[in-house]
């Protein structure tokens, strides 16, 4: 039976998701973007510093401290 829980490493890397490269040259620069489950904010970060306007919501308080890092 496949997994249908990615590996932690797939969540705990500061690089930006594979779906986010494939994504973003789609985008407008400049858009606003709203990143539900920003987790540690690895994608919202990466955005925003290639002048996207990035808000990042997250339920998790323990994630929530990894992005304010």
């Amino acid at each position: 039976m496949a997994s249908l829980v990615a590996p932690s490493s797939v969540f705990s890397s500061d690089l930006p998701s594979t779906f986010l490269e494939e994504v973003e040259p789609m985008l407008s620069k400049g858009c606003k973007i709203l990143d539900l489950g920003c987790g540690n904010g690895r994608n919202s970060a990466s955005l925003d510093s290639k002048g996207f306007d990035v808000t990042g919501l997250e339920f998790s308080h323990s994630a929530i401290e990894q992005a304010k890092n």
